[in-house]
Parts: structure tokens; sequence; C-alpha cells
């Protein structure tokens, strides 16, 4: 008979592997051996009575790594099988905030978030890693990387101002003056004036009001206004009329061309003065009026002012473009109406100037200031030292003047021990040395011939005697 064996089985047995998920993930990962046969797992654990629940046929991964299976079938073969997980990340996602200045600053602060590793996506802020403080505050970026890893990042901003500091306005009086008033701008922190030369004091000479303006350290810009209403002055008193008409002053109350005035100056006729203006001799219904200010009478119709207001005249400091123009010599003003610190320059009406000029300087023109606009005036010569201007409106002027040109006296040179100057001609003294020179001369020729007659006689005298 023939004897059949076929239990022998020499093969060790193999196995595949099902994972709880193969994606990305943040969780641990479970991996089921799966058997090409019957087996015992021999190194997984072992169900006993301590432990029921024990499947030797499942791994857990806590963390990315590998897992060797082994296992024998019921012939006894061995078998191996790894497990590899390496889709595990557990690692929420780190955030690095870079400010744009971390400075004291006036100005907007962005923050800029960056991540440790990529594929992160930030949740919030619409998907944005920039966020913007226009103030202090805070603000929390929130973000999760591609396992499911979710963080956030605490950004703050303490170190912008934008707030003006507080300033305070201080004045050397405030009763009731005729003299200058300084005010004073006080601050704790630290400004610095950007108008007036830079200085932190101004003086009102007269009633008003200025502005400061400033910036701190932080680049924040204000304003701070001074005001002065306590400033009282004597009202101006048009002088007496005056005595010589030959040497005129500014011409007071004038009379029509024509009309006898008792030996007083007349204003200078003009054919295109205002054909309506009337006799200012007559005060009872005065349309024209004088009003004097310093070196200067301006005649106005009142009708066109409000009642009480003020001639008034500010010396202005020339321009380095008017210097260059106009000469160091020439003088800048503004001349205008004031009443209850109100400006009214009267522009569209017609105005007279009698303006006496400066003797120690030569005249040379007078200019109107419009802005940028620059407007030579005509006007007439009534004296050697008093124009007449016929303008419309108040505004600002130039009068152009030259420096003059004083005589050098030379006086004679003596004794001048200096070797390295030179000394200068003494003509008068020249002349008197030729002037006795010649006379000099004269003598000489007259004792010659006189020498020469007495020789004559004294041969013949000789002759004579013998």
């Amino acid at each position: 008979s023939t004897a059949v064996v076929d239990w022998i089985d020499k093969v060790a047995p193999t196995a595949t592997f099902e994972y709880s998920t193969t994606d990305k993930t943040n969780e641990d990962v479970i991996v089921r051996l799966i058997p090409s046969e019957e087996v015992t797992v021999l190194n997984n654990g072992e169900v006993s009575v301590e432990n029921p629940s024990v499947d030797p046929f499942t791994y857990t991964f806590l963390e990315n790594g590998e897992f060797t299976f082994e296992f024998k079938d019921k012939a006894g073969n061995i078998g191996r099988a790894t497990a590899v997980v390496n889709w595990i990340d557990k690692k929420a996602p780190e955030a690095t905030l870079n400010y744009s200045t971390l400075d004291l600053t006036n100005e907007d602060v962005t923050v800029t978030v960056e991540f440790d590793k990529e594929n992160v996506r930030i949740t919030n802020n619409g998907g944005s890693n920039t966020y913007t403080f226009t103030e202090n505050g805070e603000f929390t970026f929130e973000f999760v990387d591609e396992f499911g890893n979710f963080n956030t990042a605490y950004a703050f901003v303490t170190w912008i101002n934008k707030k003006l500091p507080t300033v305070t306005i201080s004045y050397s009086t405030t009763t009731e003056t005729k003299g200058p008033v300084t005010a004073t701008i006080n601050c704790e922190e630290k400004i610095t004036i950007t108008n007036n030369n830079g200085q932190s004091i101004y003086t009102f000479t007269e009633n008003g009001t200025f502005i400061f303006e400033f910036i701190d350290k932080l680049g924040n810009k204000g304003t701070a206004t001074a005001s002065v209403t306590w400033i009282k002055k004597e009202e101006p008193v048009l002088p007496e009329v005056p005595s010589k008409p030959e040497n005129p002053s500014i011409p007071v109350n004038p009379t029509k061309p024509g009309n006898s005035n008792n030996g007083q100056p007349n204003r200078p006729n003009n054919s295109n003065d205002n054909n309506n203006q009337t006799d200012e001799t007559l005060p009872t219904e005065p349309i024209f009026k004088d009003f004097l200010i310093k070196d200067i009478l301006v005649t106005v119709d009142t009708t066109k002012l409000e009642e009480n207001s003020v001639l008034k005249k500010n010396n202005l400091s020339l321009t380095q473009t008017q210097i260059n123009r106009f000469g160091s010599a020439s003088e800048s003003f503004e001349l205008y109406f004031e009443k209850d610190a109100i400006k009214n320059s009267i522009s569209e009406e017609p105005v007279k100037m009698f303006i006496n000029l400066n003797k120690n300087k030569i005249f040379l023109g007078i200019y109107k200031i419009d802005g940028e606009k620059i407007e030579l005036l005509p006007y007439e010569l009534v004296s050697d030292n008093q124009i007449k201007v016929d303008t419309t409106g108040l505004s600002k002027y130039i009068i152009a003047y030259d420096k003059k040109k004083t005589e050098e006296v030379i006086p004679p040179v003596i004794n001048n021990k200096n070797e390295n100057s030179t000394p200068k001609t003494n003509y008068s003294f020249v002349y008197v040395l030729i002037g006795s020179g010649l006379i000099a001369l004269v003598i000489s020729l007259v004792v010659i011939l006189l020498l020469k007659n007495n020789k004559k006689e004294t041969r013949y005298q000789m002759r004579y005697a013998e």
C-alpha cells in the first residue's frame, strides 16, 4: 500500500494590515493584523483573565513609528509583518509675532504672524496674517495646521500715543495795562514751536490773538491760541494845523482847491478825487475823515466804516526775497481799521494816504503787497519829505529806500608813523607850496636884475675917476 502524507507545512504564514486611518491626523492610529491563515500572535499580549479585552491582532500607534507582529501557524511556522505609521502629528504650530515698530510712536503699528511649519491656516482675522493697531490694544490670532492641531498667538501694543500734549498759556499780566503783554506757552512734555521763530513767548503791543503751532517728540501737531483784550491805549490826536506852510507836515483838514485857508496848506488838486467828496471843514455831516497814525494820514469815506473804528499800523519784517529786490534800507508795514478785534481793509473803497518819508534815506517808490502780487503805486510828491498816494483799500506796503551816501572827509596827514599805510594828499598844502615857490622865483629874478644894474654903475664910476 502507499503511504500518503499531506499535512506537512513548512511555509511561513504572511499578513497584511488595516489602519484606522491613513490620512494626516493628530490622533492615535490603530493597526490590525490580517494573517493569510489562522495564526497565533506571539508578541502583542495574550487574552487572559486579567486582560480579557486584549486583542493581540491590533496595535495602537500613539505617535509615528513601526511595530513588527510575530505569529505562527498551526504547523509551527513563524511569520513576521511590520506595520509603519508616519502620518501622526500631535504638535500644535508655534507662532512668532513681528511688529512694524517697538518704539514709542504716534502712527499705526502693524503686527505680522509667522509659523514654525508649513500649511498653517489662520481661522480668524479674515485669514490674514497681519493686524494693524490704530491705538493701543490687543488681538489674538487663531490658527490650525494640516493635522488639525489648533493654537493661538496673543498680540498687544501699548506704545502708540496720538494724543496731543496738554499746553497752557500764561500772561505777564491779566489786568488792564497800557504797556505790552507777554504770552508764554507752557507744557510739561517736551514740545517744539514750529512758528514764531521757534520762540515760546509772544509779545502783544496791542489787543489781538496769536496762534502758537507746536509738535511733540512723537510728531503730534497742535495749536494753542493766546488772546489779549486788556491793553488800553489812548486814541491818537490829530496834530494842529502847521503855522509854516513852506515846511508842511502831514496836512490836516484840507479844503477844496481855490478857497482861502488863511495860510494853511491845501491838499494838492487831483482830478481822480471822488466826485462825491464833500468839504471836510463841515464836521456836521462828514463823509470823508482823516485818520492819523504815526507818520501816515489816511483819508477814507466814513460811511464805509463801523463807528469807533481805529486805524492800525503794524510794522513788518522784510523777507529775504524782498530785501534782495527792494534793498535792506526799505521799510514794510500793514494798514487796516479795527473794531472789536475785527479787521476791516475797506478793500473796494478809494483811499488817500499822506506819508512822511524818512529824511535819512533816499526814497525810491512805494509798493502794494497782495499775497504774491506786488504793485507799484503812483504817487504825488507833496514836499521833499512827503508823498500823496491814491489807491483802493488798505493793505501791506513796502516803501523802497536806498541809503544816503555820506561824503568822506579826509584830514591832512601829519607825521604819519604807520609805514604800512598810504598817506592821503593834502591838495591845499600843495597849492600853498607852489604859490610860495613862484613868489620866491620872482624875488630872485628882481634881485639878479638889481645886481646887474649895480655892476654897470660901478664900472661907469671907475672910468669917470680915471
